[in-house]
């Protein structure tokens, strides 16, 4: 269509031409009336061409849209929610990791063990390998030496990502409903009234209908004129409760509060708390965090520095106290802005 519109358009040029050549041999037209007729069979083409280019493009963007509403809405026959999987342990055992050309290192001979029922935190300064380490635990990355062990098990990137669910800071929505942004098109595990409440506790508002976000509400603008358009902070919320309605055993958030204010992040993890049986890693550049769970991971140059409770790396780790001052002084000057 727009290959056409454009050839209409030469049509056009050469029919301008020929007309500007008849005019021009007509004995009795005066140059003013030349350049009038001249001028409108110009501005009459230019807005045929227009039309026929927004037609074009019209007929593109229909087209497309129904092929991405078939995929949204057929049954995906090839897409099965991984089955809720037993408590697991998992073991890194001298875990390095070497990202393809570089020389250095992004982890170095790591070990560390946990369990899927426990409530982790990650924190360390940035280039530390704290992300390197989440996706070498969910299958995104395969070690460059050592062992990553599921209940003593080798177990392949490809197993490793079925049983996480995860949200990272480059997470996010895609064009459609909130359901098919929250279910993939999956019928099971519609919990509507957590989503409902989680959408109230955390204020997620629909301020162009002037209420809260609904299920049935459309994301996305490039397709639909009524599309509720998220904030930062409202998108991370969203994925995180994307991650939170699915069936897996264990959940990874990287910096999953980084947009939202002191209150929202409180209210976060309080819902958080509600999933007493499933348990989570929480990578983040917050102290806070560390109130919130049952154990803390510290990697430090490429490794684990140390590991433990808050109160005992507190007495333990002069790493940990060191950024808990930073946290406190960072806090105060803060306040005192």
């Amino acid at each position: 269509d727009s290959v056409a519109s454009r050839g209409l358009g030469d049509v056009y040029k050469r029919q301008i031409s020929i007309l500007a050549i008849l005019l021009l041999r007509h004995k009795n037209i005066l140059v003013s009336d030349f350049v009038i007729i001249l001028n409108m069979y110009y501005l009459f083409s230019e807005s045929i061409i227009k039309v026929l280019e927004s037609y074009s493009s019209i007929r593109k963007n229909s087209n497309l849209f129904e092929r991405y509403d078939q995929v949204l809405n057929k049954n995906l026959q090839d897409f099965n929610e991984f089955d809720v999987i037993n408590k697991f342990k998992v073991d890194f055992i001298d875990v390095s990791y070497k990202y393809p050309g570089s020389s250095d290192f992004a982890l170095e001979n790591l070990s560390v063990s946990f369990t899927s029922d426990e409530k982790i935190a990650i924190i360390g300064e940035n280039g530390a390998g704290k992300t390197t380490f989440i996706k070498l635990l969910i299958g995104l990355l395969e070690p460059t030496s050592g062992q990553i062990l599921f209940d003593g098990k080798n177990i392949s990137a490809d197993d490793r990502i079925n049983y996480f669910a995860s949200t990272f800071q480059t997470s996010k929505l895609f064009p459609g409903s909130l359901a098919d942004n929250l279910f993939f098109n999956n019928k099971q595990n519609r919990d509507l009234e957590f989503i409902k409440s989680y959408i109230h506790k955390n204020k997620i508002e629909n301020k162009s209908k002037l209420r809260y976000l609904e299920i049935e509400d459309h994301i996305g603008n490039e397709f639909f004129d009524d599309a509720f358009i998220p904030s930062g902070g409202q998108e991370q919320l969203i994925v995180t409760l994307r991650a939170l309605l699915s069936n897996k055993r264990m959940l990874i958030f990287d910096e999953p509060t980084s947009n939202l204010d002191i209150d929202k992040e409180i209210k976060f993890y309080n819902i958080l708390s509600e999933f007493e049986d499933r348990g989570y890693i929480i990578i983040s550049h917050r102290i806070s965090i560390t109130n919130v769970v049952d154990r803390i991971i510290v990697i430090r140059d490429k490794k684990v520095e140390n590991s433990g409770t808050y109160h005992y790396l507190k007495e333990n780790s002069p790493y940990f106290k060191h950024l808990l001052d930073i946290s406190e002084e960072l806090m105060k000057g803060a306040i005192d802005d």
